[in-house]
This record gives C-alpha cells, sequence and structure tokens, in this order.
C-alpha cells in the first residue's frame, strides 16, 4: 500500500510539473499580485507541429521545383509566391504559436504571430482572387491577350504590399494576454492589449480585415460560377455557335455583315464589298496535324493547371470555415467559459486555417504529374 501511494505521488507530481506552472499576473481588477496555474496547451502545440513538418518540406519541395527546376511562366510565378506565403506561415509563424502555448515563461509572441498570420493569408487570398480573374478572362473573354510573366510578378507583389498594409495595425494592437478557464487554471492567448481594450480601435481593424477576407470570398465565388455558367453554356449549346457570334460582334462598323463562308482549304471573309481569301495550301496535313496536337497539349495543360489552383481555392476558403463559425458565434453569444479540453479543442478550431499552408504541396502533387515526375527525378534519379 505504501508502494502504491509512493507511486501516486510520483505520478501526481510529475503531472502537476506537466501541466501546471506557477507564473505571476496582475489582474485587472486588483492590485496585488497574485500566482495561478498555467495551463500548457499541449494539444494544440502537437497540431502545429505536425502541419509545419508537412508544410515546410513540402513547400521547400514546391520552390524548388516550380522556382528553379521549371520553366518560368505566369502559372508558375503564382505557385512560388503561394509556397513562399505558405513557408513563411510553416517555418515561422506555427513555430512561434507553438512555443507561445508550450514555453515555461510568457514568450512574447503574439505580435509577430497576428502579423505573419494575417499578412500571408491576406495576400494568399488577394492573390487567388487574381487567379479567379484570369480564369475568367481565359474562359469569358477568349480573345484577350494572356498576361505577362513581368504583370504577374506586378500581381503578386502589389498583393503582398496591401497585406502588409493591411496587417501592421493587428501587430500594434495585440499583446500576449492571460485568459482564466475553469479549474483556477490560466492560458495564454493573443488579444487586444489593455490600453486598446475600450477604444474604437480594435473594432475598424477587426472590421477592414472582414471586409477584406469577405470581398475576396465574394469575388472568387462570383468569378468561378460566372466561369461555370459559360462552360455549361458551351456544353449545351456548342463551341461554334458562341464562338461565331463572338467573332461576328467584332469590327470597326456594326452595321457591316460579317459572313464566313468555307471550302476546303479556303476560308473567305467577306465584309461589304471587301473580300479576303486566306488560304492554307501551303501547310501539308502533318504540319496541320502537329500545330492541331500542340494546340491541343497547351489547352490542356492550361486547363489542369487551372483546375489545380481551383482546389487550392476550395481548400483555403473550406479551411477558414470553422475560424470564421467560431468568431461569428463568439461575437453573437460572447466569450466562451472553458475547460481545459475544450481549451484545447478551441485552440485547433481557431487555427483551421493552418491545415491550408500544409495541404497545398499535396494538391500539387495529385493534380500535376509534372510535378511528381521532377520529384521522382530528384529523389530516384529516373522518372
Amino acid at each position: 500500500m505504501n508502494e502504491t501511494g509512493v507511486g501516486n505521488d510520483a505520478f501526481n507530481n510529475l503531472t502537476d510539473t506537466l501541466f501546471d506552472y506557477q507564473f505571476p499576473f496582475n489582474e485587472s481588477t486588483t492590485n496585488d499580485t497574485n500566482t495561478t496555474a498555467r495551463f500548457f496547451n499541449y494539444a494544440t502545440a502537437v497540431y502545429n507541429i505536425l502541419l509545419l513538418s508537412i508544410g515546410s518540406i513540402g513547400n521547400i519541395l514546391v520552390l524548388i521545383v516550380y522556382g528553379l527546376r521549371f520553366k518560368k511562366s505566369t502559372f508558375n510565378t503564382f505557385i512560388v509566391f503561394l509556397a513562399v506565403m505558405d513557408l513563411v506561415c510553416c517555418a515561422i509563424e506555427m513555430p512561434l504559436d507553438a512555443a507561445n502555448m508550450i514555453h515555461y515563461e510568457i514568450f512574447h509572441g503574439c505580435k509577430a504571430i497576428v502579423t505573419i498570420a494575417t499578412t500571408t493569408a491576406t495576400a494568399t487570398g488577394l492573390t487567388l482572387v487574381a487567379i479567379a480573374a484570369l480564369r475568367y478572362r481565359g474562359i469569358c473573354h477568349p480573345l484577350k491577350p494572356n498576361i505577362s510573366i513581368c504583370q504577374s510578378r506586378i500581381i503578386v507583389s502589389v498583393s503582398f504590399a496591401i497585406a502588409i498594409f493591411c496587417s501592421w495595425p493587428t501587430g500594434v494592437l495585440v499583446t500576449d494576454q492571460i485568459e482564466h478557464i475553469e479549474g483556477g487554471l490560466g492560458v495564454i492567448n493573443c488579444a487586444p492589449e489593455d490600453k486598446f481594450v475600450d477604444t474604437i480601435y480594435p473594432v475598424i481593424n477587426s472590421g477592414i480585415l472582414f471586409i477584406i477576407f469577405l470581398s475576396a470570398f465574394s469575388a472568387i465565388v462570383i468569378l468561378y460560377l460566372m466561369v461555370a455558367r459559360k462552360l455549361w453554356l458551351r456544353k449545351k449549346y456548342g463551341i461554334s455557335s458562341n464562338s461565331n457570334h463572338k467573332t461576328s460582334s467584332q469590327g470597326s462598323d456594326s452595321s457591316t455583315p460579317a459572313l464566313f463562308s468555307k471550302s476546303g482549304n479556303t476560308c473567305d471573309l467577306h465584309k461589304g464589298a471587301v473580300s479576303t481569301q486566306i488560304t492554307n495550301s501551303k501547310n501539308s496535313p502533318r504540319e496541320k496535324a502537329l500545330q492541331s496536337g500542340d494546340s491541343r497539349n497547351t489547352k490542356l495543360k492550361n486547363q489542369g493547371m487551372f483546375r489545380m489552383l481551383f482546389v487550392v481555392t476550395v481548400m483555403f476558403m473550406v479551411s477558414y470555415v470553422p475560424h470564421f463559425s467560431l468568431m461569428i458565434y463568439e461575437g453573437a453569444a460572447g466569450k466562451l467559459q472553458l475547460t481545459s479540453v475544450t481549451e484545447s479543442v478551441v485552440g485547433i478550431v481557431i487555427r483551421s486555417y493552418l491545415i491550408n499552408s500544409a495541404c497545398n504541396p499535396i494538391i500539387y502533387g495529385c493534380y500535376s504529374n509534372k510535378f511528381r515526375e521532377e520529384l521522382k527525378m530528384m529523389f530516384f534519379g529516373k522518372k
């Protein structure tokens, strides 16, 4: 019996050491310095460490393949930028967040954590809006020229600049705050500083960020719905009628009819009294077949790239649903009264958006055969 009692005492001492830590803090209702037991959120820290491990390795591979080994292109520019944002989130923000939850002393990492998280999320969202706009332009306005690599770099640079401009106030407003949970425990969370709590600044900052995210989400949904409608109409009525209608609507004079007649390898365009004859007799059947094959391959490649980026967009939006749902619930129902278990659950739910940064490399691997083949070449020396 004595041995059992000694064993229980040793076990209790061990658990007290692991999960409770006495640290001083000043309560707002008293001037005395009190001491409380600190709750270490190991469950959420493990969640962070798992995601940062997967995301850091995956996004480094994406940067190597798409940034160094693949030919530079508009799409690759967007993918590299998204990978940089995800890598910053995985390699910097997540470790700081994990340390903030389990470090024995107050880590004071909240300013960096929320600034990085807000900047990367905003920049990613704006870039995905640009990708959706390009998809809309390519499907609904196919005669317009594609953007260049330089223009794509300008787009991601502007997105990043806007993200920094909108995110820096968050880093100024928040700090490490000790909040009480049931059982007499205290937990460190990122919240507005005491001097800003009763001011309008946190409300303005949260409102601006919410409007940005809501606008980005709405723009993405509307653009892809318009693309889906266009594709459905093409499938229902046929591409030829659509393209003929679009081509016939062009011209300097809308009252002048444009008629197309096709005979053999000759295509005659009659516009008023003007007749232009275009002949393709110089092209052999083999050359025309090769050109048609190249065009088809390019089209399929672009469609596959857009499909992959569409899945990335959906994953980004879905990953924020638990986060925003919890924030909206707390805003409507008030602050939750948490226990140590529910604090762990809430800690994971409020960080649901981190899944996006870790999953993007997996999406690239699932949807891009070329990416998988390049990885095989890197690790095994063969395709």
